[in-house]
């Protein structure tokens, strides 16, 4: 069968040329539609637990993993003016993003969207922290006691301890492209906010992130009509904008979106970049080799056609790129710079040997000598692959199901392709080559060969000593084995120096922390969040929770009912406790439900 394959291909090298590049022109057109997926729930399965209960948890409270954007002003703090100003302006722009869910004011968490509780001994309310910007130092000093005086509520939330940095937080609706818009008009936000691009989203239609994917006209996909969200200008209006006024506030973003999205940046960012590389240090080493143009360029197209296809097919199935797919280009250019070095080095010792006969010729016999050597060698590739069928995260099974159909297409190009350059082009092999058949001296080892052929006679001779050395090495490495272990946060990902990991640690010296973990108590009876007993439960898992040594701090209902307790008593801090009466507390809870 497989002689029937290579045999038919050397018979009809123009047709099978011709179908292999009409099949690589199709699926590089696909290319561009390639999708990313960077979301960390698809590494759980559909029907998993946690996925069904953070579902869950999403339906009952609407929790959703948040953006946040710090503002940091390290030498005014963020009580003055202008940094208010700014908070206010950007809260309002970010809320009116599609991709943002914003039902409630406070769906976008900011000082100007904050609610704080009011009242006497008799009577209590809830109003805006800060309604408007202050107008002067007067009004900045009340908003900042106020801040404080409330501090269980937004210090280490939407306020540092110290005064210098504040945090906004909005959570996305779901979908990539969702995630990536946001991310991108919120950076544009930003961009404005410093003195430059557009006041509401800082970006123009078609500029150099939009045309990254694929997008044109100022909407995304999904998207058109009354829910497109239209860049103002793009229609050539002329939008007048405020004039912002600056000073030392510096722009962080940080939480599981952007980590997402910058995840993806990056490996797309690392591919752009890997790929040519490598196949450029490749094409190095097969010229050194063989010193023809066609001993470097058939295998490198075996590698890029390989890539090629795998990643259309990928297309085609509708299947996105995941993050540890990136490695998917590295392991089939592994693969074929194998096979297709092994099948032209045995073509051009045959051709040294003698290069009159017809290229069809000596390809076939190459062929028949090499074809089952290079199916064991992919089969037994892609059968390690198959293990990943296995994994309980889906990524990982996409990843070894793709890899696996790499190294057939790897394999495939290999026997089917280079045969049919080579039966059509005449028998021909580097001048070097050339000029050792030339002398006659076939048999001459090269400088390379020699050395191997040393060190293996010297192997064998102390092949005991060897032995040992072998042993005491792989009982080392069974040690070092024992030191694995499974670091999971994505900010190991990333360079320290980037702009995400200085972020993500400036927010989290300044704030309790920039990722959220959402622990949720069931009760089984009605009305039992109105015991005193179980709320001082709760009171009791924050407080064990907050001495954990990686744990920035913790919110729950407990705090807002003692505040409100506080606030009824005239702020007398005695009365920060959770109430004795389950009346009382309900109460609570009602104005908390409506606030």
């Amino acid at each position: 069968m497989l002689r029937r394959l290579y045999s038919t291909v050397i018979r009809f090298p123009k047709l099978t040329i011709a179908l292999v590049l009409g099949v690589t022109v199709y699926l590089a057109m696909q290319l561009p539609h390639l999708r990313w997926e960077t979301d960390a729930r698809v590494y759980l399965p559909k029907g998993h637990p946690a996925i069904k209960y953070d579902e869950k948890v999403d339906e009952i409270f609407g929790v959703k993993d948040a953006i946040i954007i710090g503002i940091v002003n390290e030498q005014e703090g963020i009580f003055n003016p202008v940094t208010l100003a700014r908070i206010a302006r950007i809260t309002e722009k970010v809320a009116a993003l599609p991709g943002v869910i914003a039902d409630r004011p406070i769906d976008v968490a900011s000082l100007s969207t904050a609610t704080i509780f009011v009242g006497t001994e008799s009577s209590i309310g809830s109003e805006r922290l800060m309604p408007h910007v202050p107008a002067d130092a007067a009004d900045i000093a009340r908003l900042k006691e106020t801040v404080y005086a409330n501090s269980d509520l937004f210090v280490g939330n939407l306020v540092s301890k110290d005064g210098k940095a504040a945090m906004i937080r909005a959570r996305l609706k779901e979908g990539q492209t969702n995630r990536y818009m946001t991310y991108f008009q919120i950076q544009g936000i930003l961009a404005a906010e410093k003195g430059g691009g557009y006041g509401q989203g800082g970006w123009a239609a078609g500029g150099a992130w939009q045309q990254k994917w694929g997008q044109g006209g100022g909407q995304w996909p999904g998207q058109g009509g009354a829910q497109g969200w239209q860049q103002p200008g793009a229609q050539g209006i002329d939008v007048k904008q405020p004039e912002i006024k600056q000073n030392a506030d510096t722009f962080y973003l940080a939480g599981r979106p952007a980590i997402e999205v910058t995840s993806g940046l990056s490996a797309m960012q690392d591919m752009r970049v890997m790929i040519p590389l490598l196949l450029a240090a490749l094409g190095m080493t097969l010229l050194v080799i063989f010193r023809t143009a066609r001993g470097v360029v058939l295998p490198l197209f075996v590698m890029g056609a390989s890539i090629v296809w795998t990643m259309g097919v990928m297309v085609l199935a509708d299947v996105p790129l995941y993050t540890i797919s990136t490695m998917l280009p590295v392991i089939l250019v592994a693969v074929s710079i194998g096979d297709s070095v092994h099948l032209l080095s045995h073509y051009y010792d045959h051709v040294l040997h003698d290069a009159h006969r017809a290229g069809s010729e000596i390809t076939l016999q190459v062929m028949d000598r090499l074809s089952l050597p290079i199916i064991t060698t992919s089969v037994t590739t892609a059968v390690g692959f198959l293990s990943l069928m296995f994994a309980q995260m889906p990524p990982f099974i996409v990843f070894g199901l793709f890899t696996m159909l790499g190294i057939f297409f790897s394999w495939l190009l290999t026997v089917t392709f280079i045969p049919a350059v080579l039966a059509l082009l005449k028998p021909k092999v580097g001048g070097y080559l050339a000029k050792r058949r030339a002398l006659r001296v076939h048999s001459e080892q090269s400088r390379l060969t020699g050395i191997l052929v040393r060190g293996g006679e010297i192997l064998h001779t102390k092949r005991r000593a060897v032995v040992f050395v072998l042993l005491g090495l792989s009982a080392v490495a069974a040690l070092g084995t024992s030191k694995l272990y499974v670091d999971s946060s994505w900010m190991s990902d990333f360079r320290q120096d980037s702009d995400l990991v200085l972020g993500n640690k400036m927010l989290n010296d300044k704030f309790q922390g920039t990722i959220f973990l959402n622990v949720v108590v069931e009760g089984d009876k009605k009305d039992i969040f109105k015991s005193p007993d179980l709320l001082r439960h709760i009171e009791g898992l924050q407080k064990y929770v907050d001495g954990l040594s990686y744990v920035g701090g913790s919110r729950s209902v407990v705090d807002y009912i003692k505040n409100m307790n506080t606030t009824l008593h005239a702020g007398d801090d005695k009365f920060n406790v959770i109430p004795d009466s389950a009346a009382q507390i309900g109460e609570y809870l009602f104005l908390f439900s409506v606030s």
